[in-house]
């Protein structure tokens, strides 16, 4: 934030204050009348208070400080006069300050609120900030404010806890807790980094949370951090590698930064196993793609394949294959037998297929199957007819031995083809093989 050039008021508040009388006042008794206090020197008191006292113009400019802010903050405060409190103020808790702002107007005196201040070039302090608004008050004229710093109290508050009890349970927790220094160092873990990717947590302490991850993904680690340096809080998921058995275990950080926090000073970071959601994914990813009784892709997934090839103009074969006689073994044996057929058929045809091939059930005893690397027909025909000879063999089935046949049609991508091309060619080749083979 641009900083506001020092205003210098005609008449400084804090000269106003040092010269406020020292003799008897008159204040209030509550029943009516008034009494002498002691001689008190109102500037001297103001300036000997522990906790900080600032005025705010109606700019919300500041316009005095006390000796306590300068005490607090370790230098003359003075040459921050006329500034804006957004120049003192945590970004992440300025519009709670100006919201604080607003209301005190409004109120005798305003609601306490917690923020971070501190004045350029110093750390973050925690401070409760409570104001009041005295524009029209005389020798103020503006927001009177007190803020008291809680940093230290809030450190004695974690050290005077049972911290056994407390680091027991984060120890036991089943995320993984870390913190991170600026660099992305580990700083302190619990034991879940163990329990979860098998690292002892002492050899994790002063390296790279990234280096536990898979080969590939460091940078996105880094990126997230730097994301939460920018943002304030980043996730990411990530395969990491147990430390033990080599295997990858998706994790997914959730990093918070806490690195102005006095109290903190460092990225927090939980981290949860998401192996089980992982393969809840997987499957339905795998059902959306692939038919649910043999396992083989379905018509969406080959549509999809043979598109991005036919595009590559990479050489291929298309066969189609439709089972004769099994609406008879069906009908006579019922759907299980059906069933088990069917799946014999696909297994058959993925073992007789080159790695890389993809085999497709496009319908009830329909079948693609999507050869690579296939440039010429007289090939292609070789590898149907070598299906063909596969799925007639017999079938050993839980009522006994069943026999089927199979028509195959064979096509051969051209220069121009389409997706939509090679399967209508291939469908009609096969209805051309099975005419071919009705007497």
């Amino acid at each position: 934030m641009e900083r506001n050039e020092p205003r210098r008021p005609g008449q400084p508040l804090h000269a106003s204050l040092r010269s406020l009388p020292a003799e008897p006042t008159p204040v209030g008794n509550g029943r009516g009348g008034t009494v002498e206090s002691p001689g008190v020197d109102l500037a001297l008191m103001i300036s000997m208070l522990p906790d900080m006292v600032f005025v705010l113009d109606a700019e919300g400019l500041l316009v005095y400080v006390n000796e306590a802010g300068s005490t607090i903050f370790g230098m003359d405060s003075s040459p921050y006069l006329g500034w804006s409190m957004l120049d003192f103020i945590h970004p992440d808790d300025a519009m709670l300050a100006l919201s604080s702002l607003e209301t005190v107007r409004t109120k005798q005196v305003g609601t306490p609120i917690e923020v971070r201040l501190a004045v350029p070039g110093t750390q973050w302090r925690w401070f409760e900030v409570i104001g009041r608004d005295c524009l029209t008050v005389d020798g103020i004229n503006g927001v009177l404010v007190g803020a008291r710093d809680l940093t230290q109290r809030r450190m004695w508050e974690i050290a005077a806890n049972d911290m056994t009890r407390f680091q027991q349970i984060l120890h036991h927790a089943a995320a993984i807790v870390l913190s991170l220094d600026a660099e992305g160092a580990v700083t302190a873990v619990n034991g879940a980094l163990n329990r979860l990717l098998g690292l002892d947590p002492s050899l994790a302490i002063g390296s790279h949370l990234g280096a536990q991850a898979m080969p590939g993904y460091h940078r996105q680690l880094s990126d997230a951090i730097a994301k939460a340096t920018a943002t304030g809080s980043a996730s990411v998921e990530i395969p990491m590698r147990h430390a033990k058995s080599g295997i990858a275990v998706p994790i997914r950080f959730e990093i918070v930064n806490l690195l102005d926090d006095p109290v903190v000073k460092s990225f927090i970071v939980t981290g949860q196993d998401m192996s089980e959601l992982d393969a809840a994914r997987r499957r339905l990813e795998h059902l959306a793609s692939h038919d649910v009784l043999t396992g083989l892709c379905n018509r969406s997934l080959l549509a999809d394949r043979l598109s991005s090839l036919v595009e590559a103009r990479r050489p291929l074969a298309l066969l189609y294959a439709d089972l004769d006689e099994f609406k008879p073994v069906n009908d006579a044996h019922g759907h299980d037998v059906g069933d088990e057929v069917l799946r014999s058929v696909a297994l058959r045809l993925s073992e007789g297929v080159s790695e890389g091939d993809l085999v497709a059930r496009v319908g009830g005893d329909e079948f693609v199957v999507l050869a690579l690397g296939v440039s010429d027909r007289a090939t292609a025909v070789r590898l149907a007819d070598r299906l063909r000879a596969s799925i007639v063999e017999p079938y050993q089935v839980s009522i006994g031995m069943v026999k089927i046949g199979v028509s195959v049609g064979a096509v051969v991508a051209g220069p121009d083809s389409t997706a939509a091309e090679l399967l209508a060619e291939a469908d009609f080749a096969m209805y051309a093989a099975k005419a071919a083979r009705i007497p």
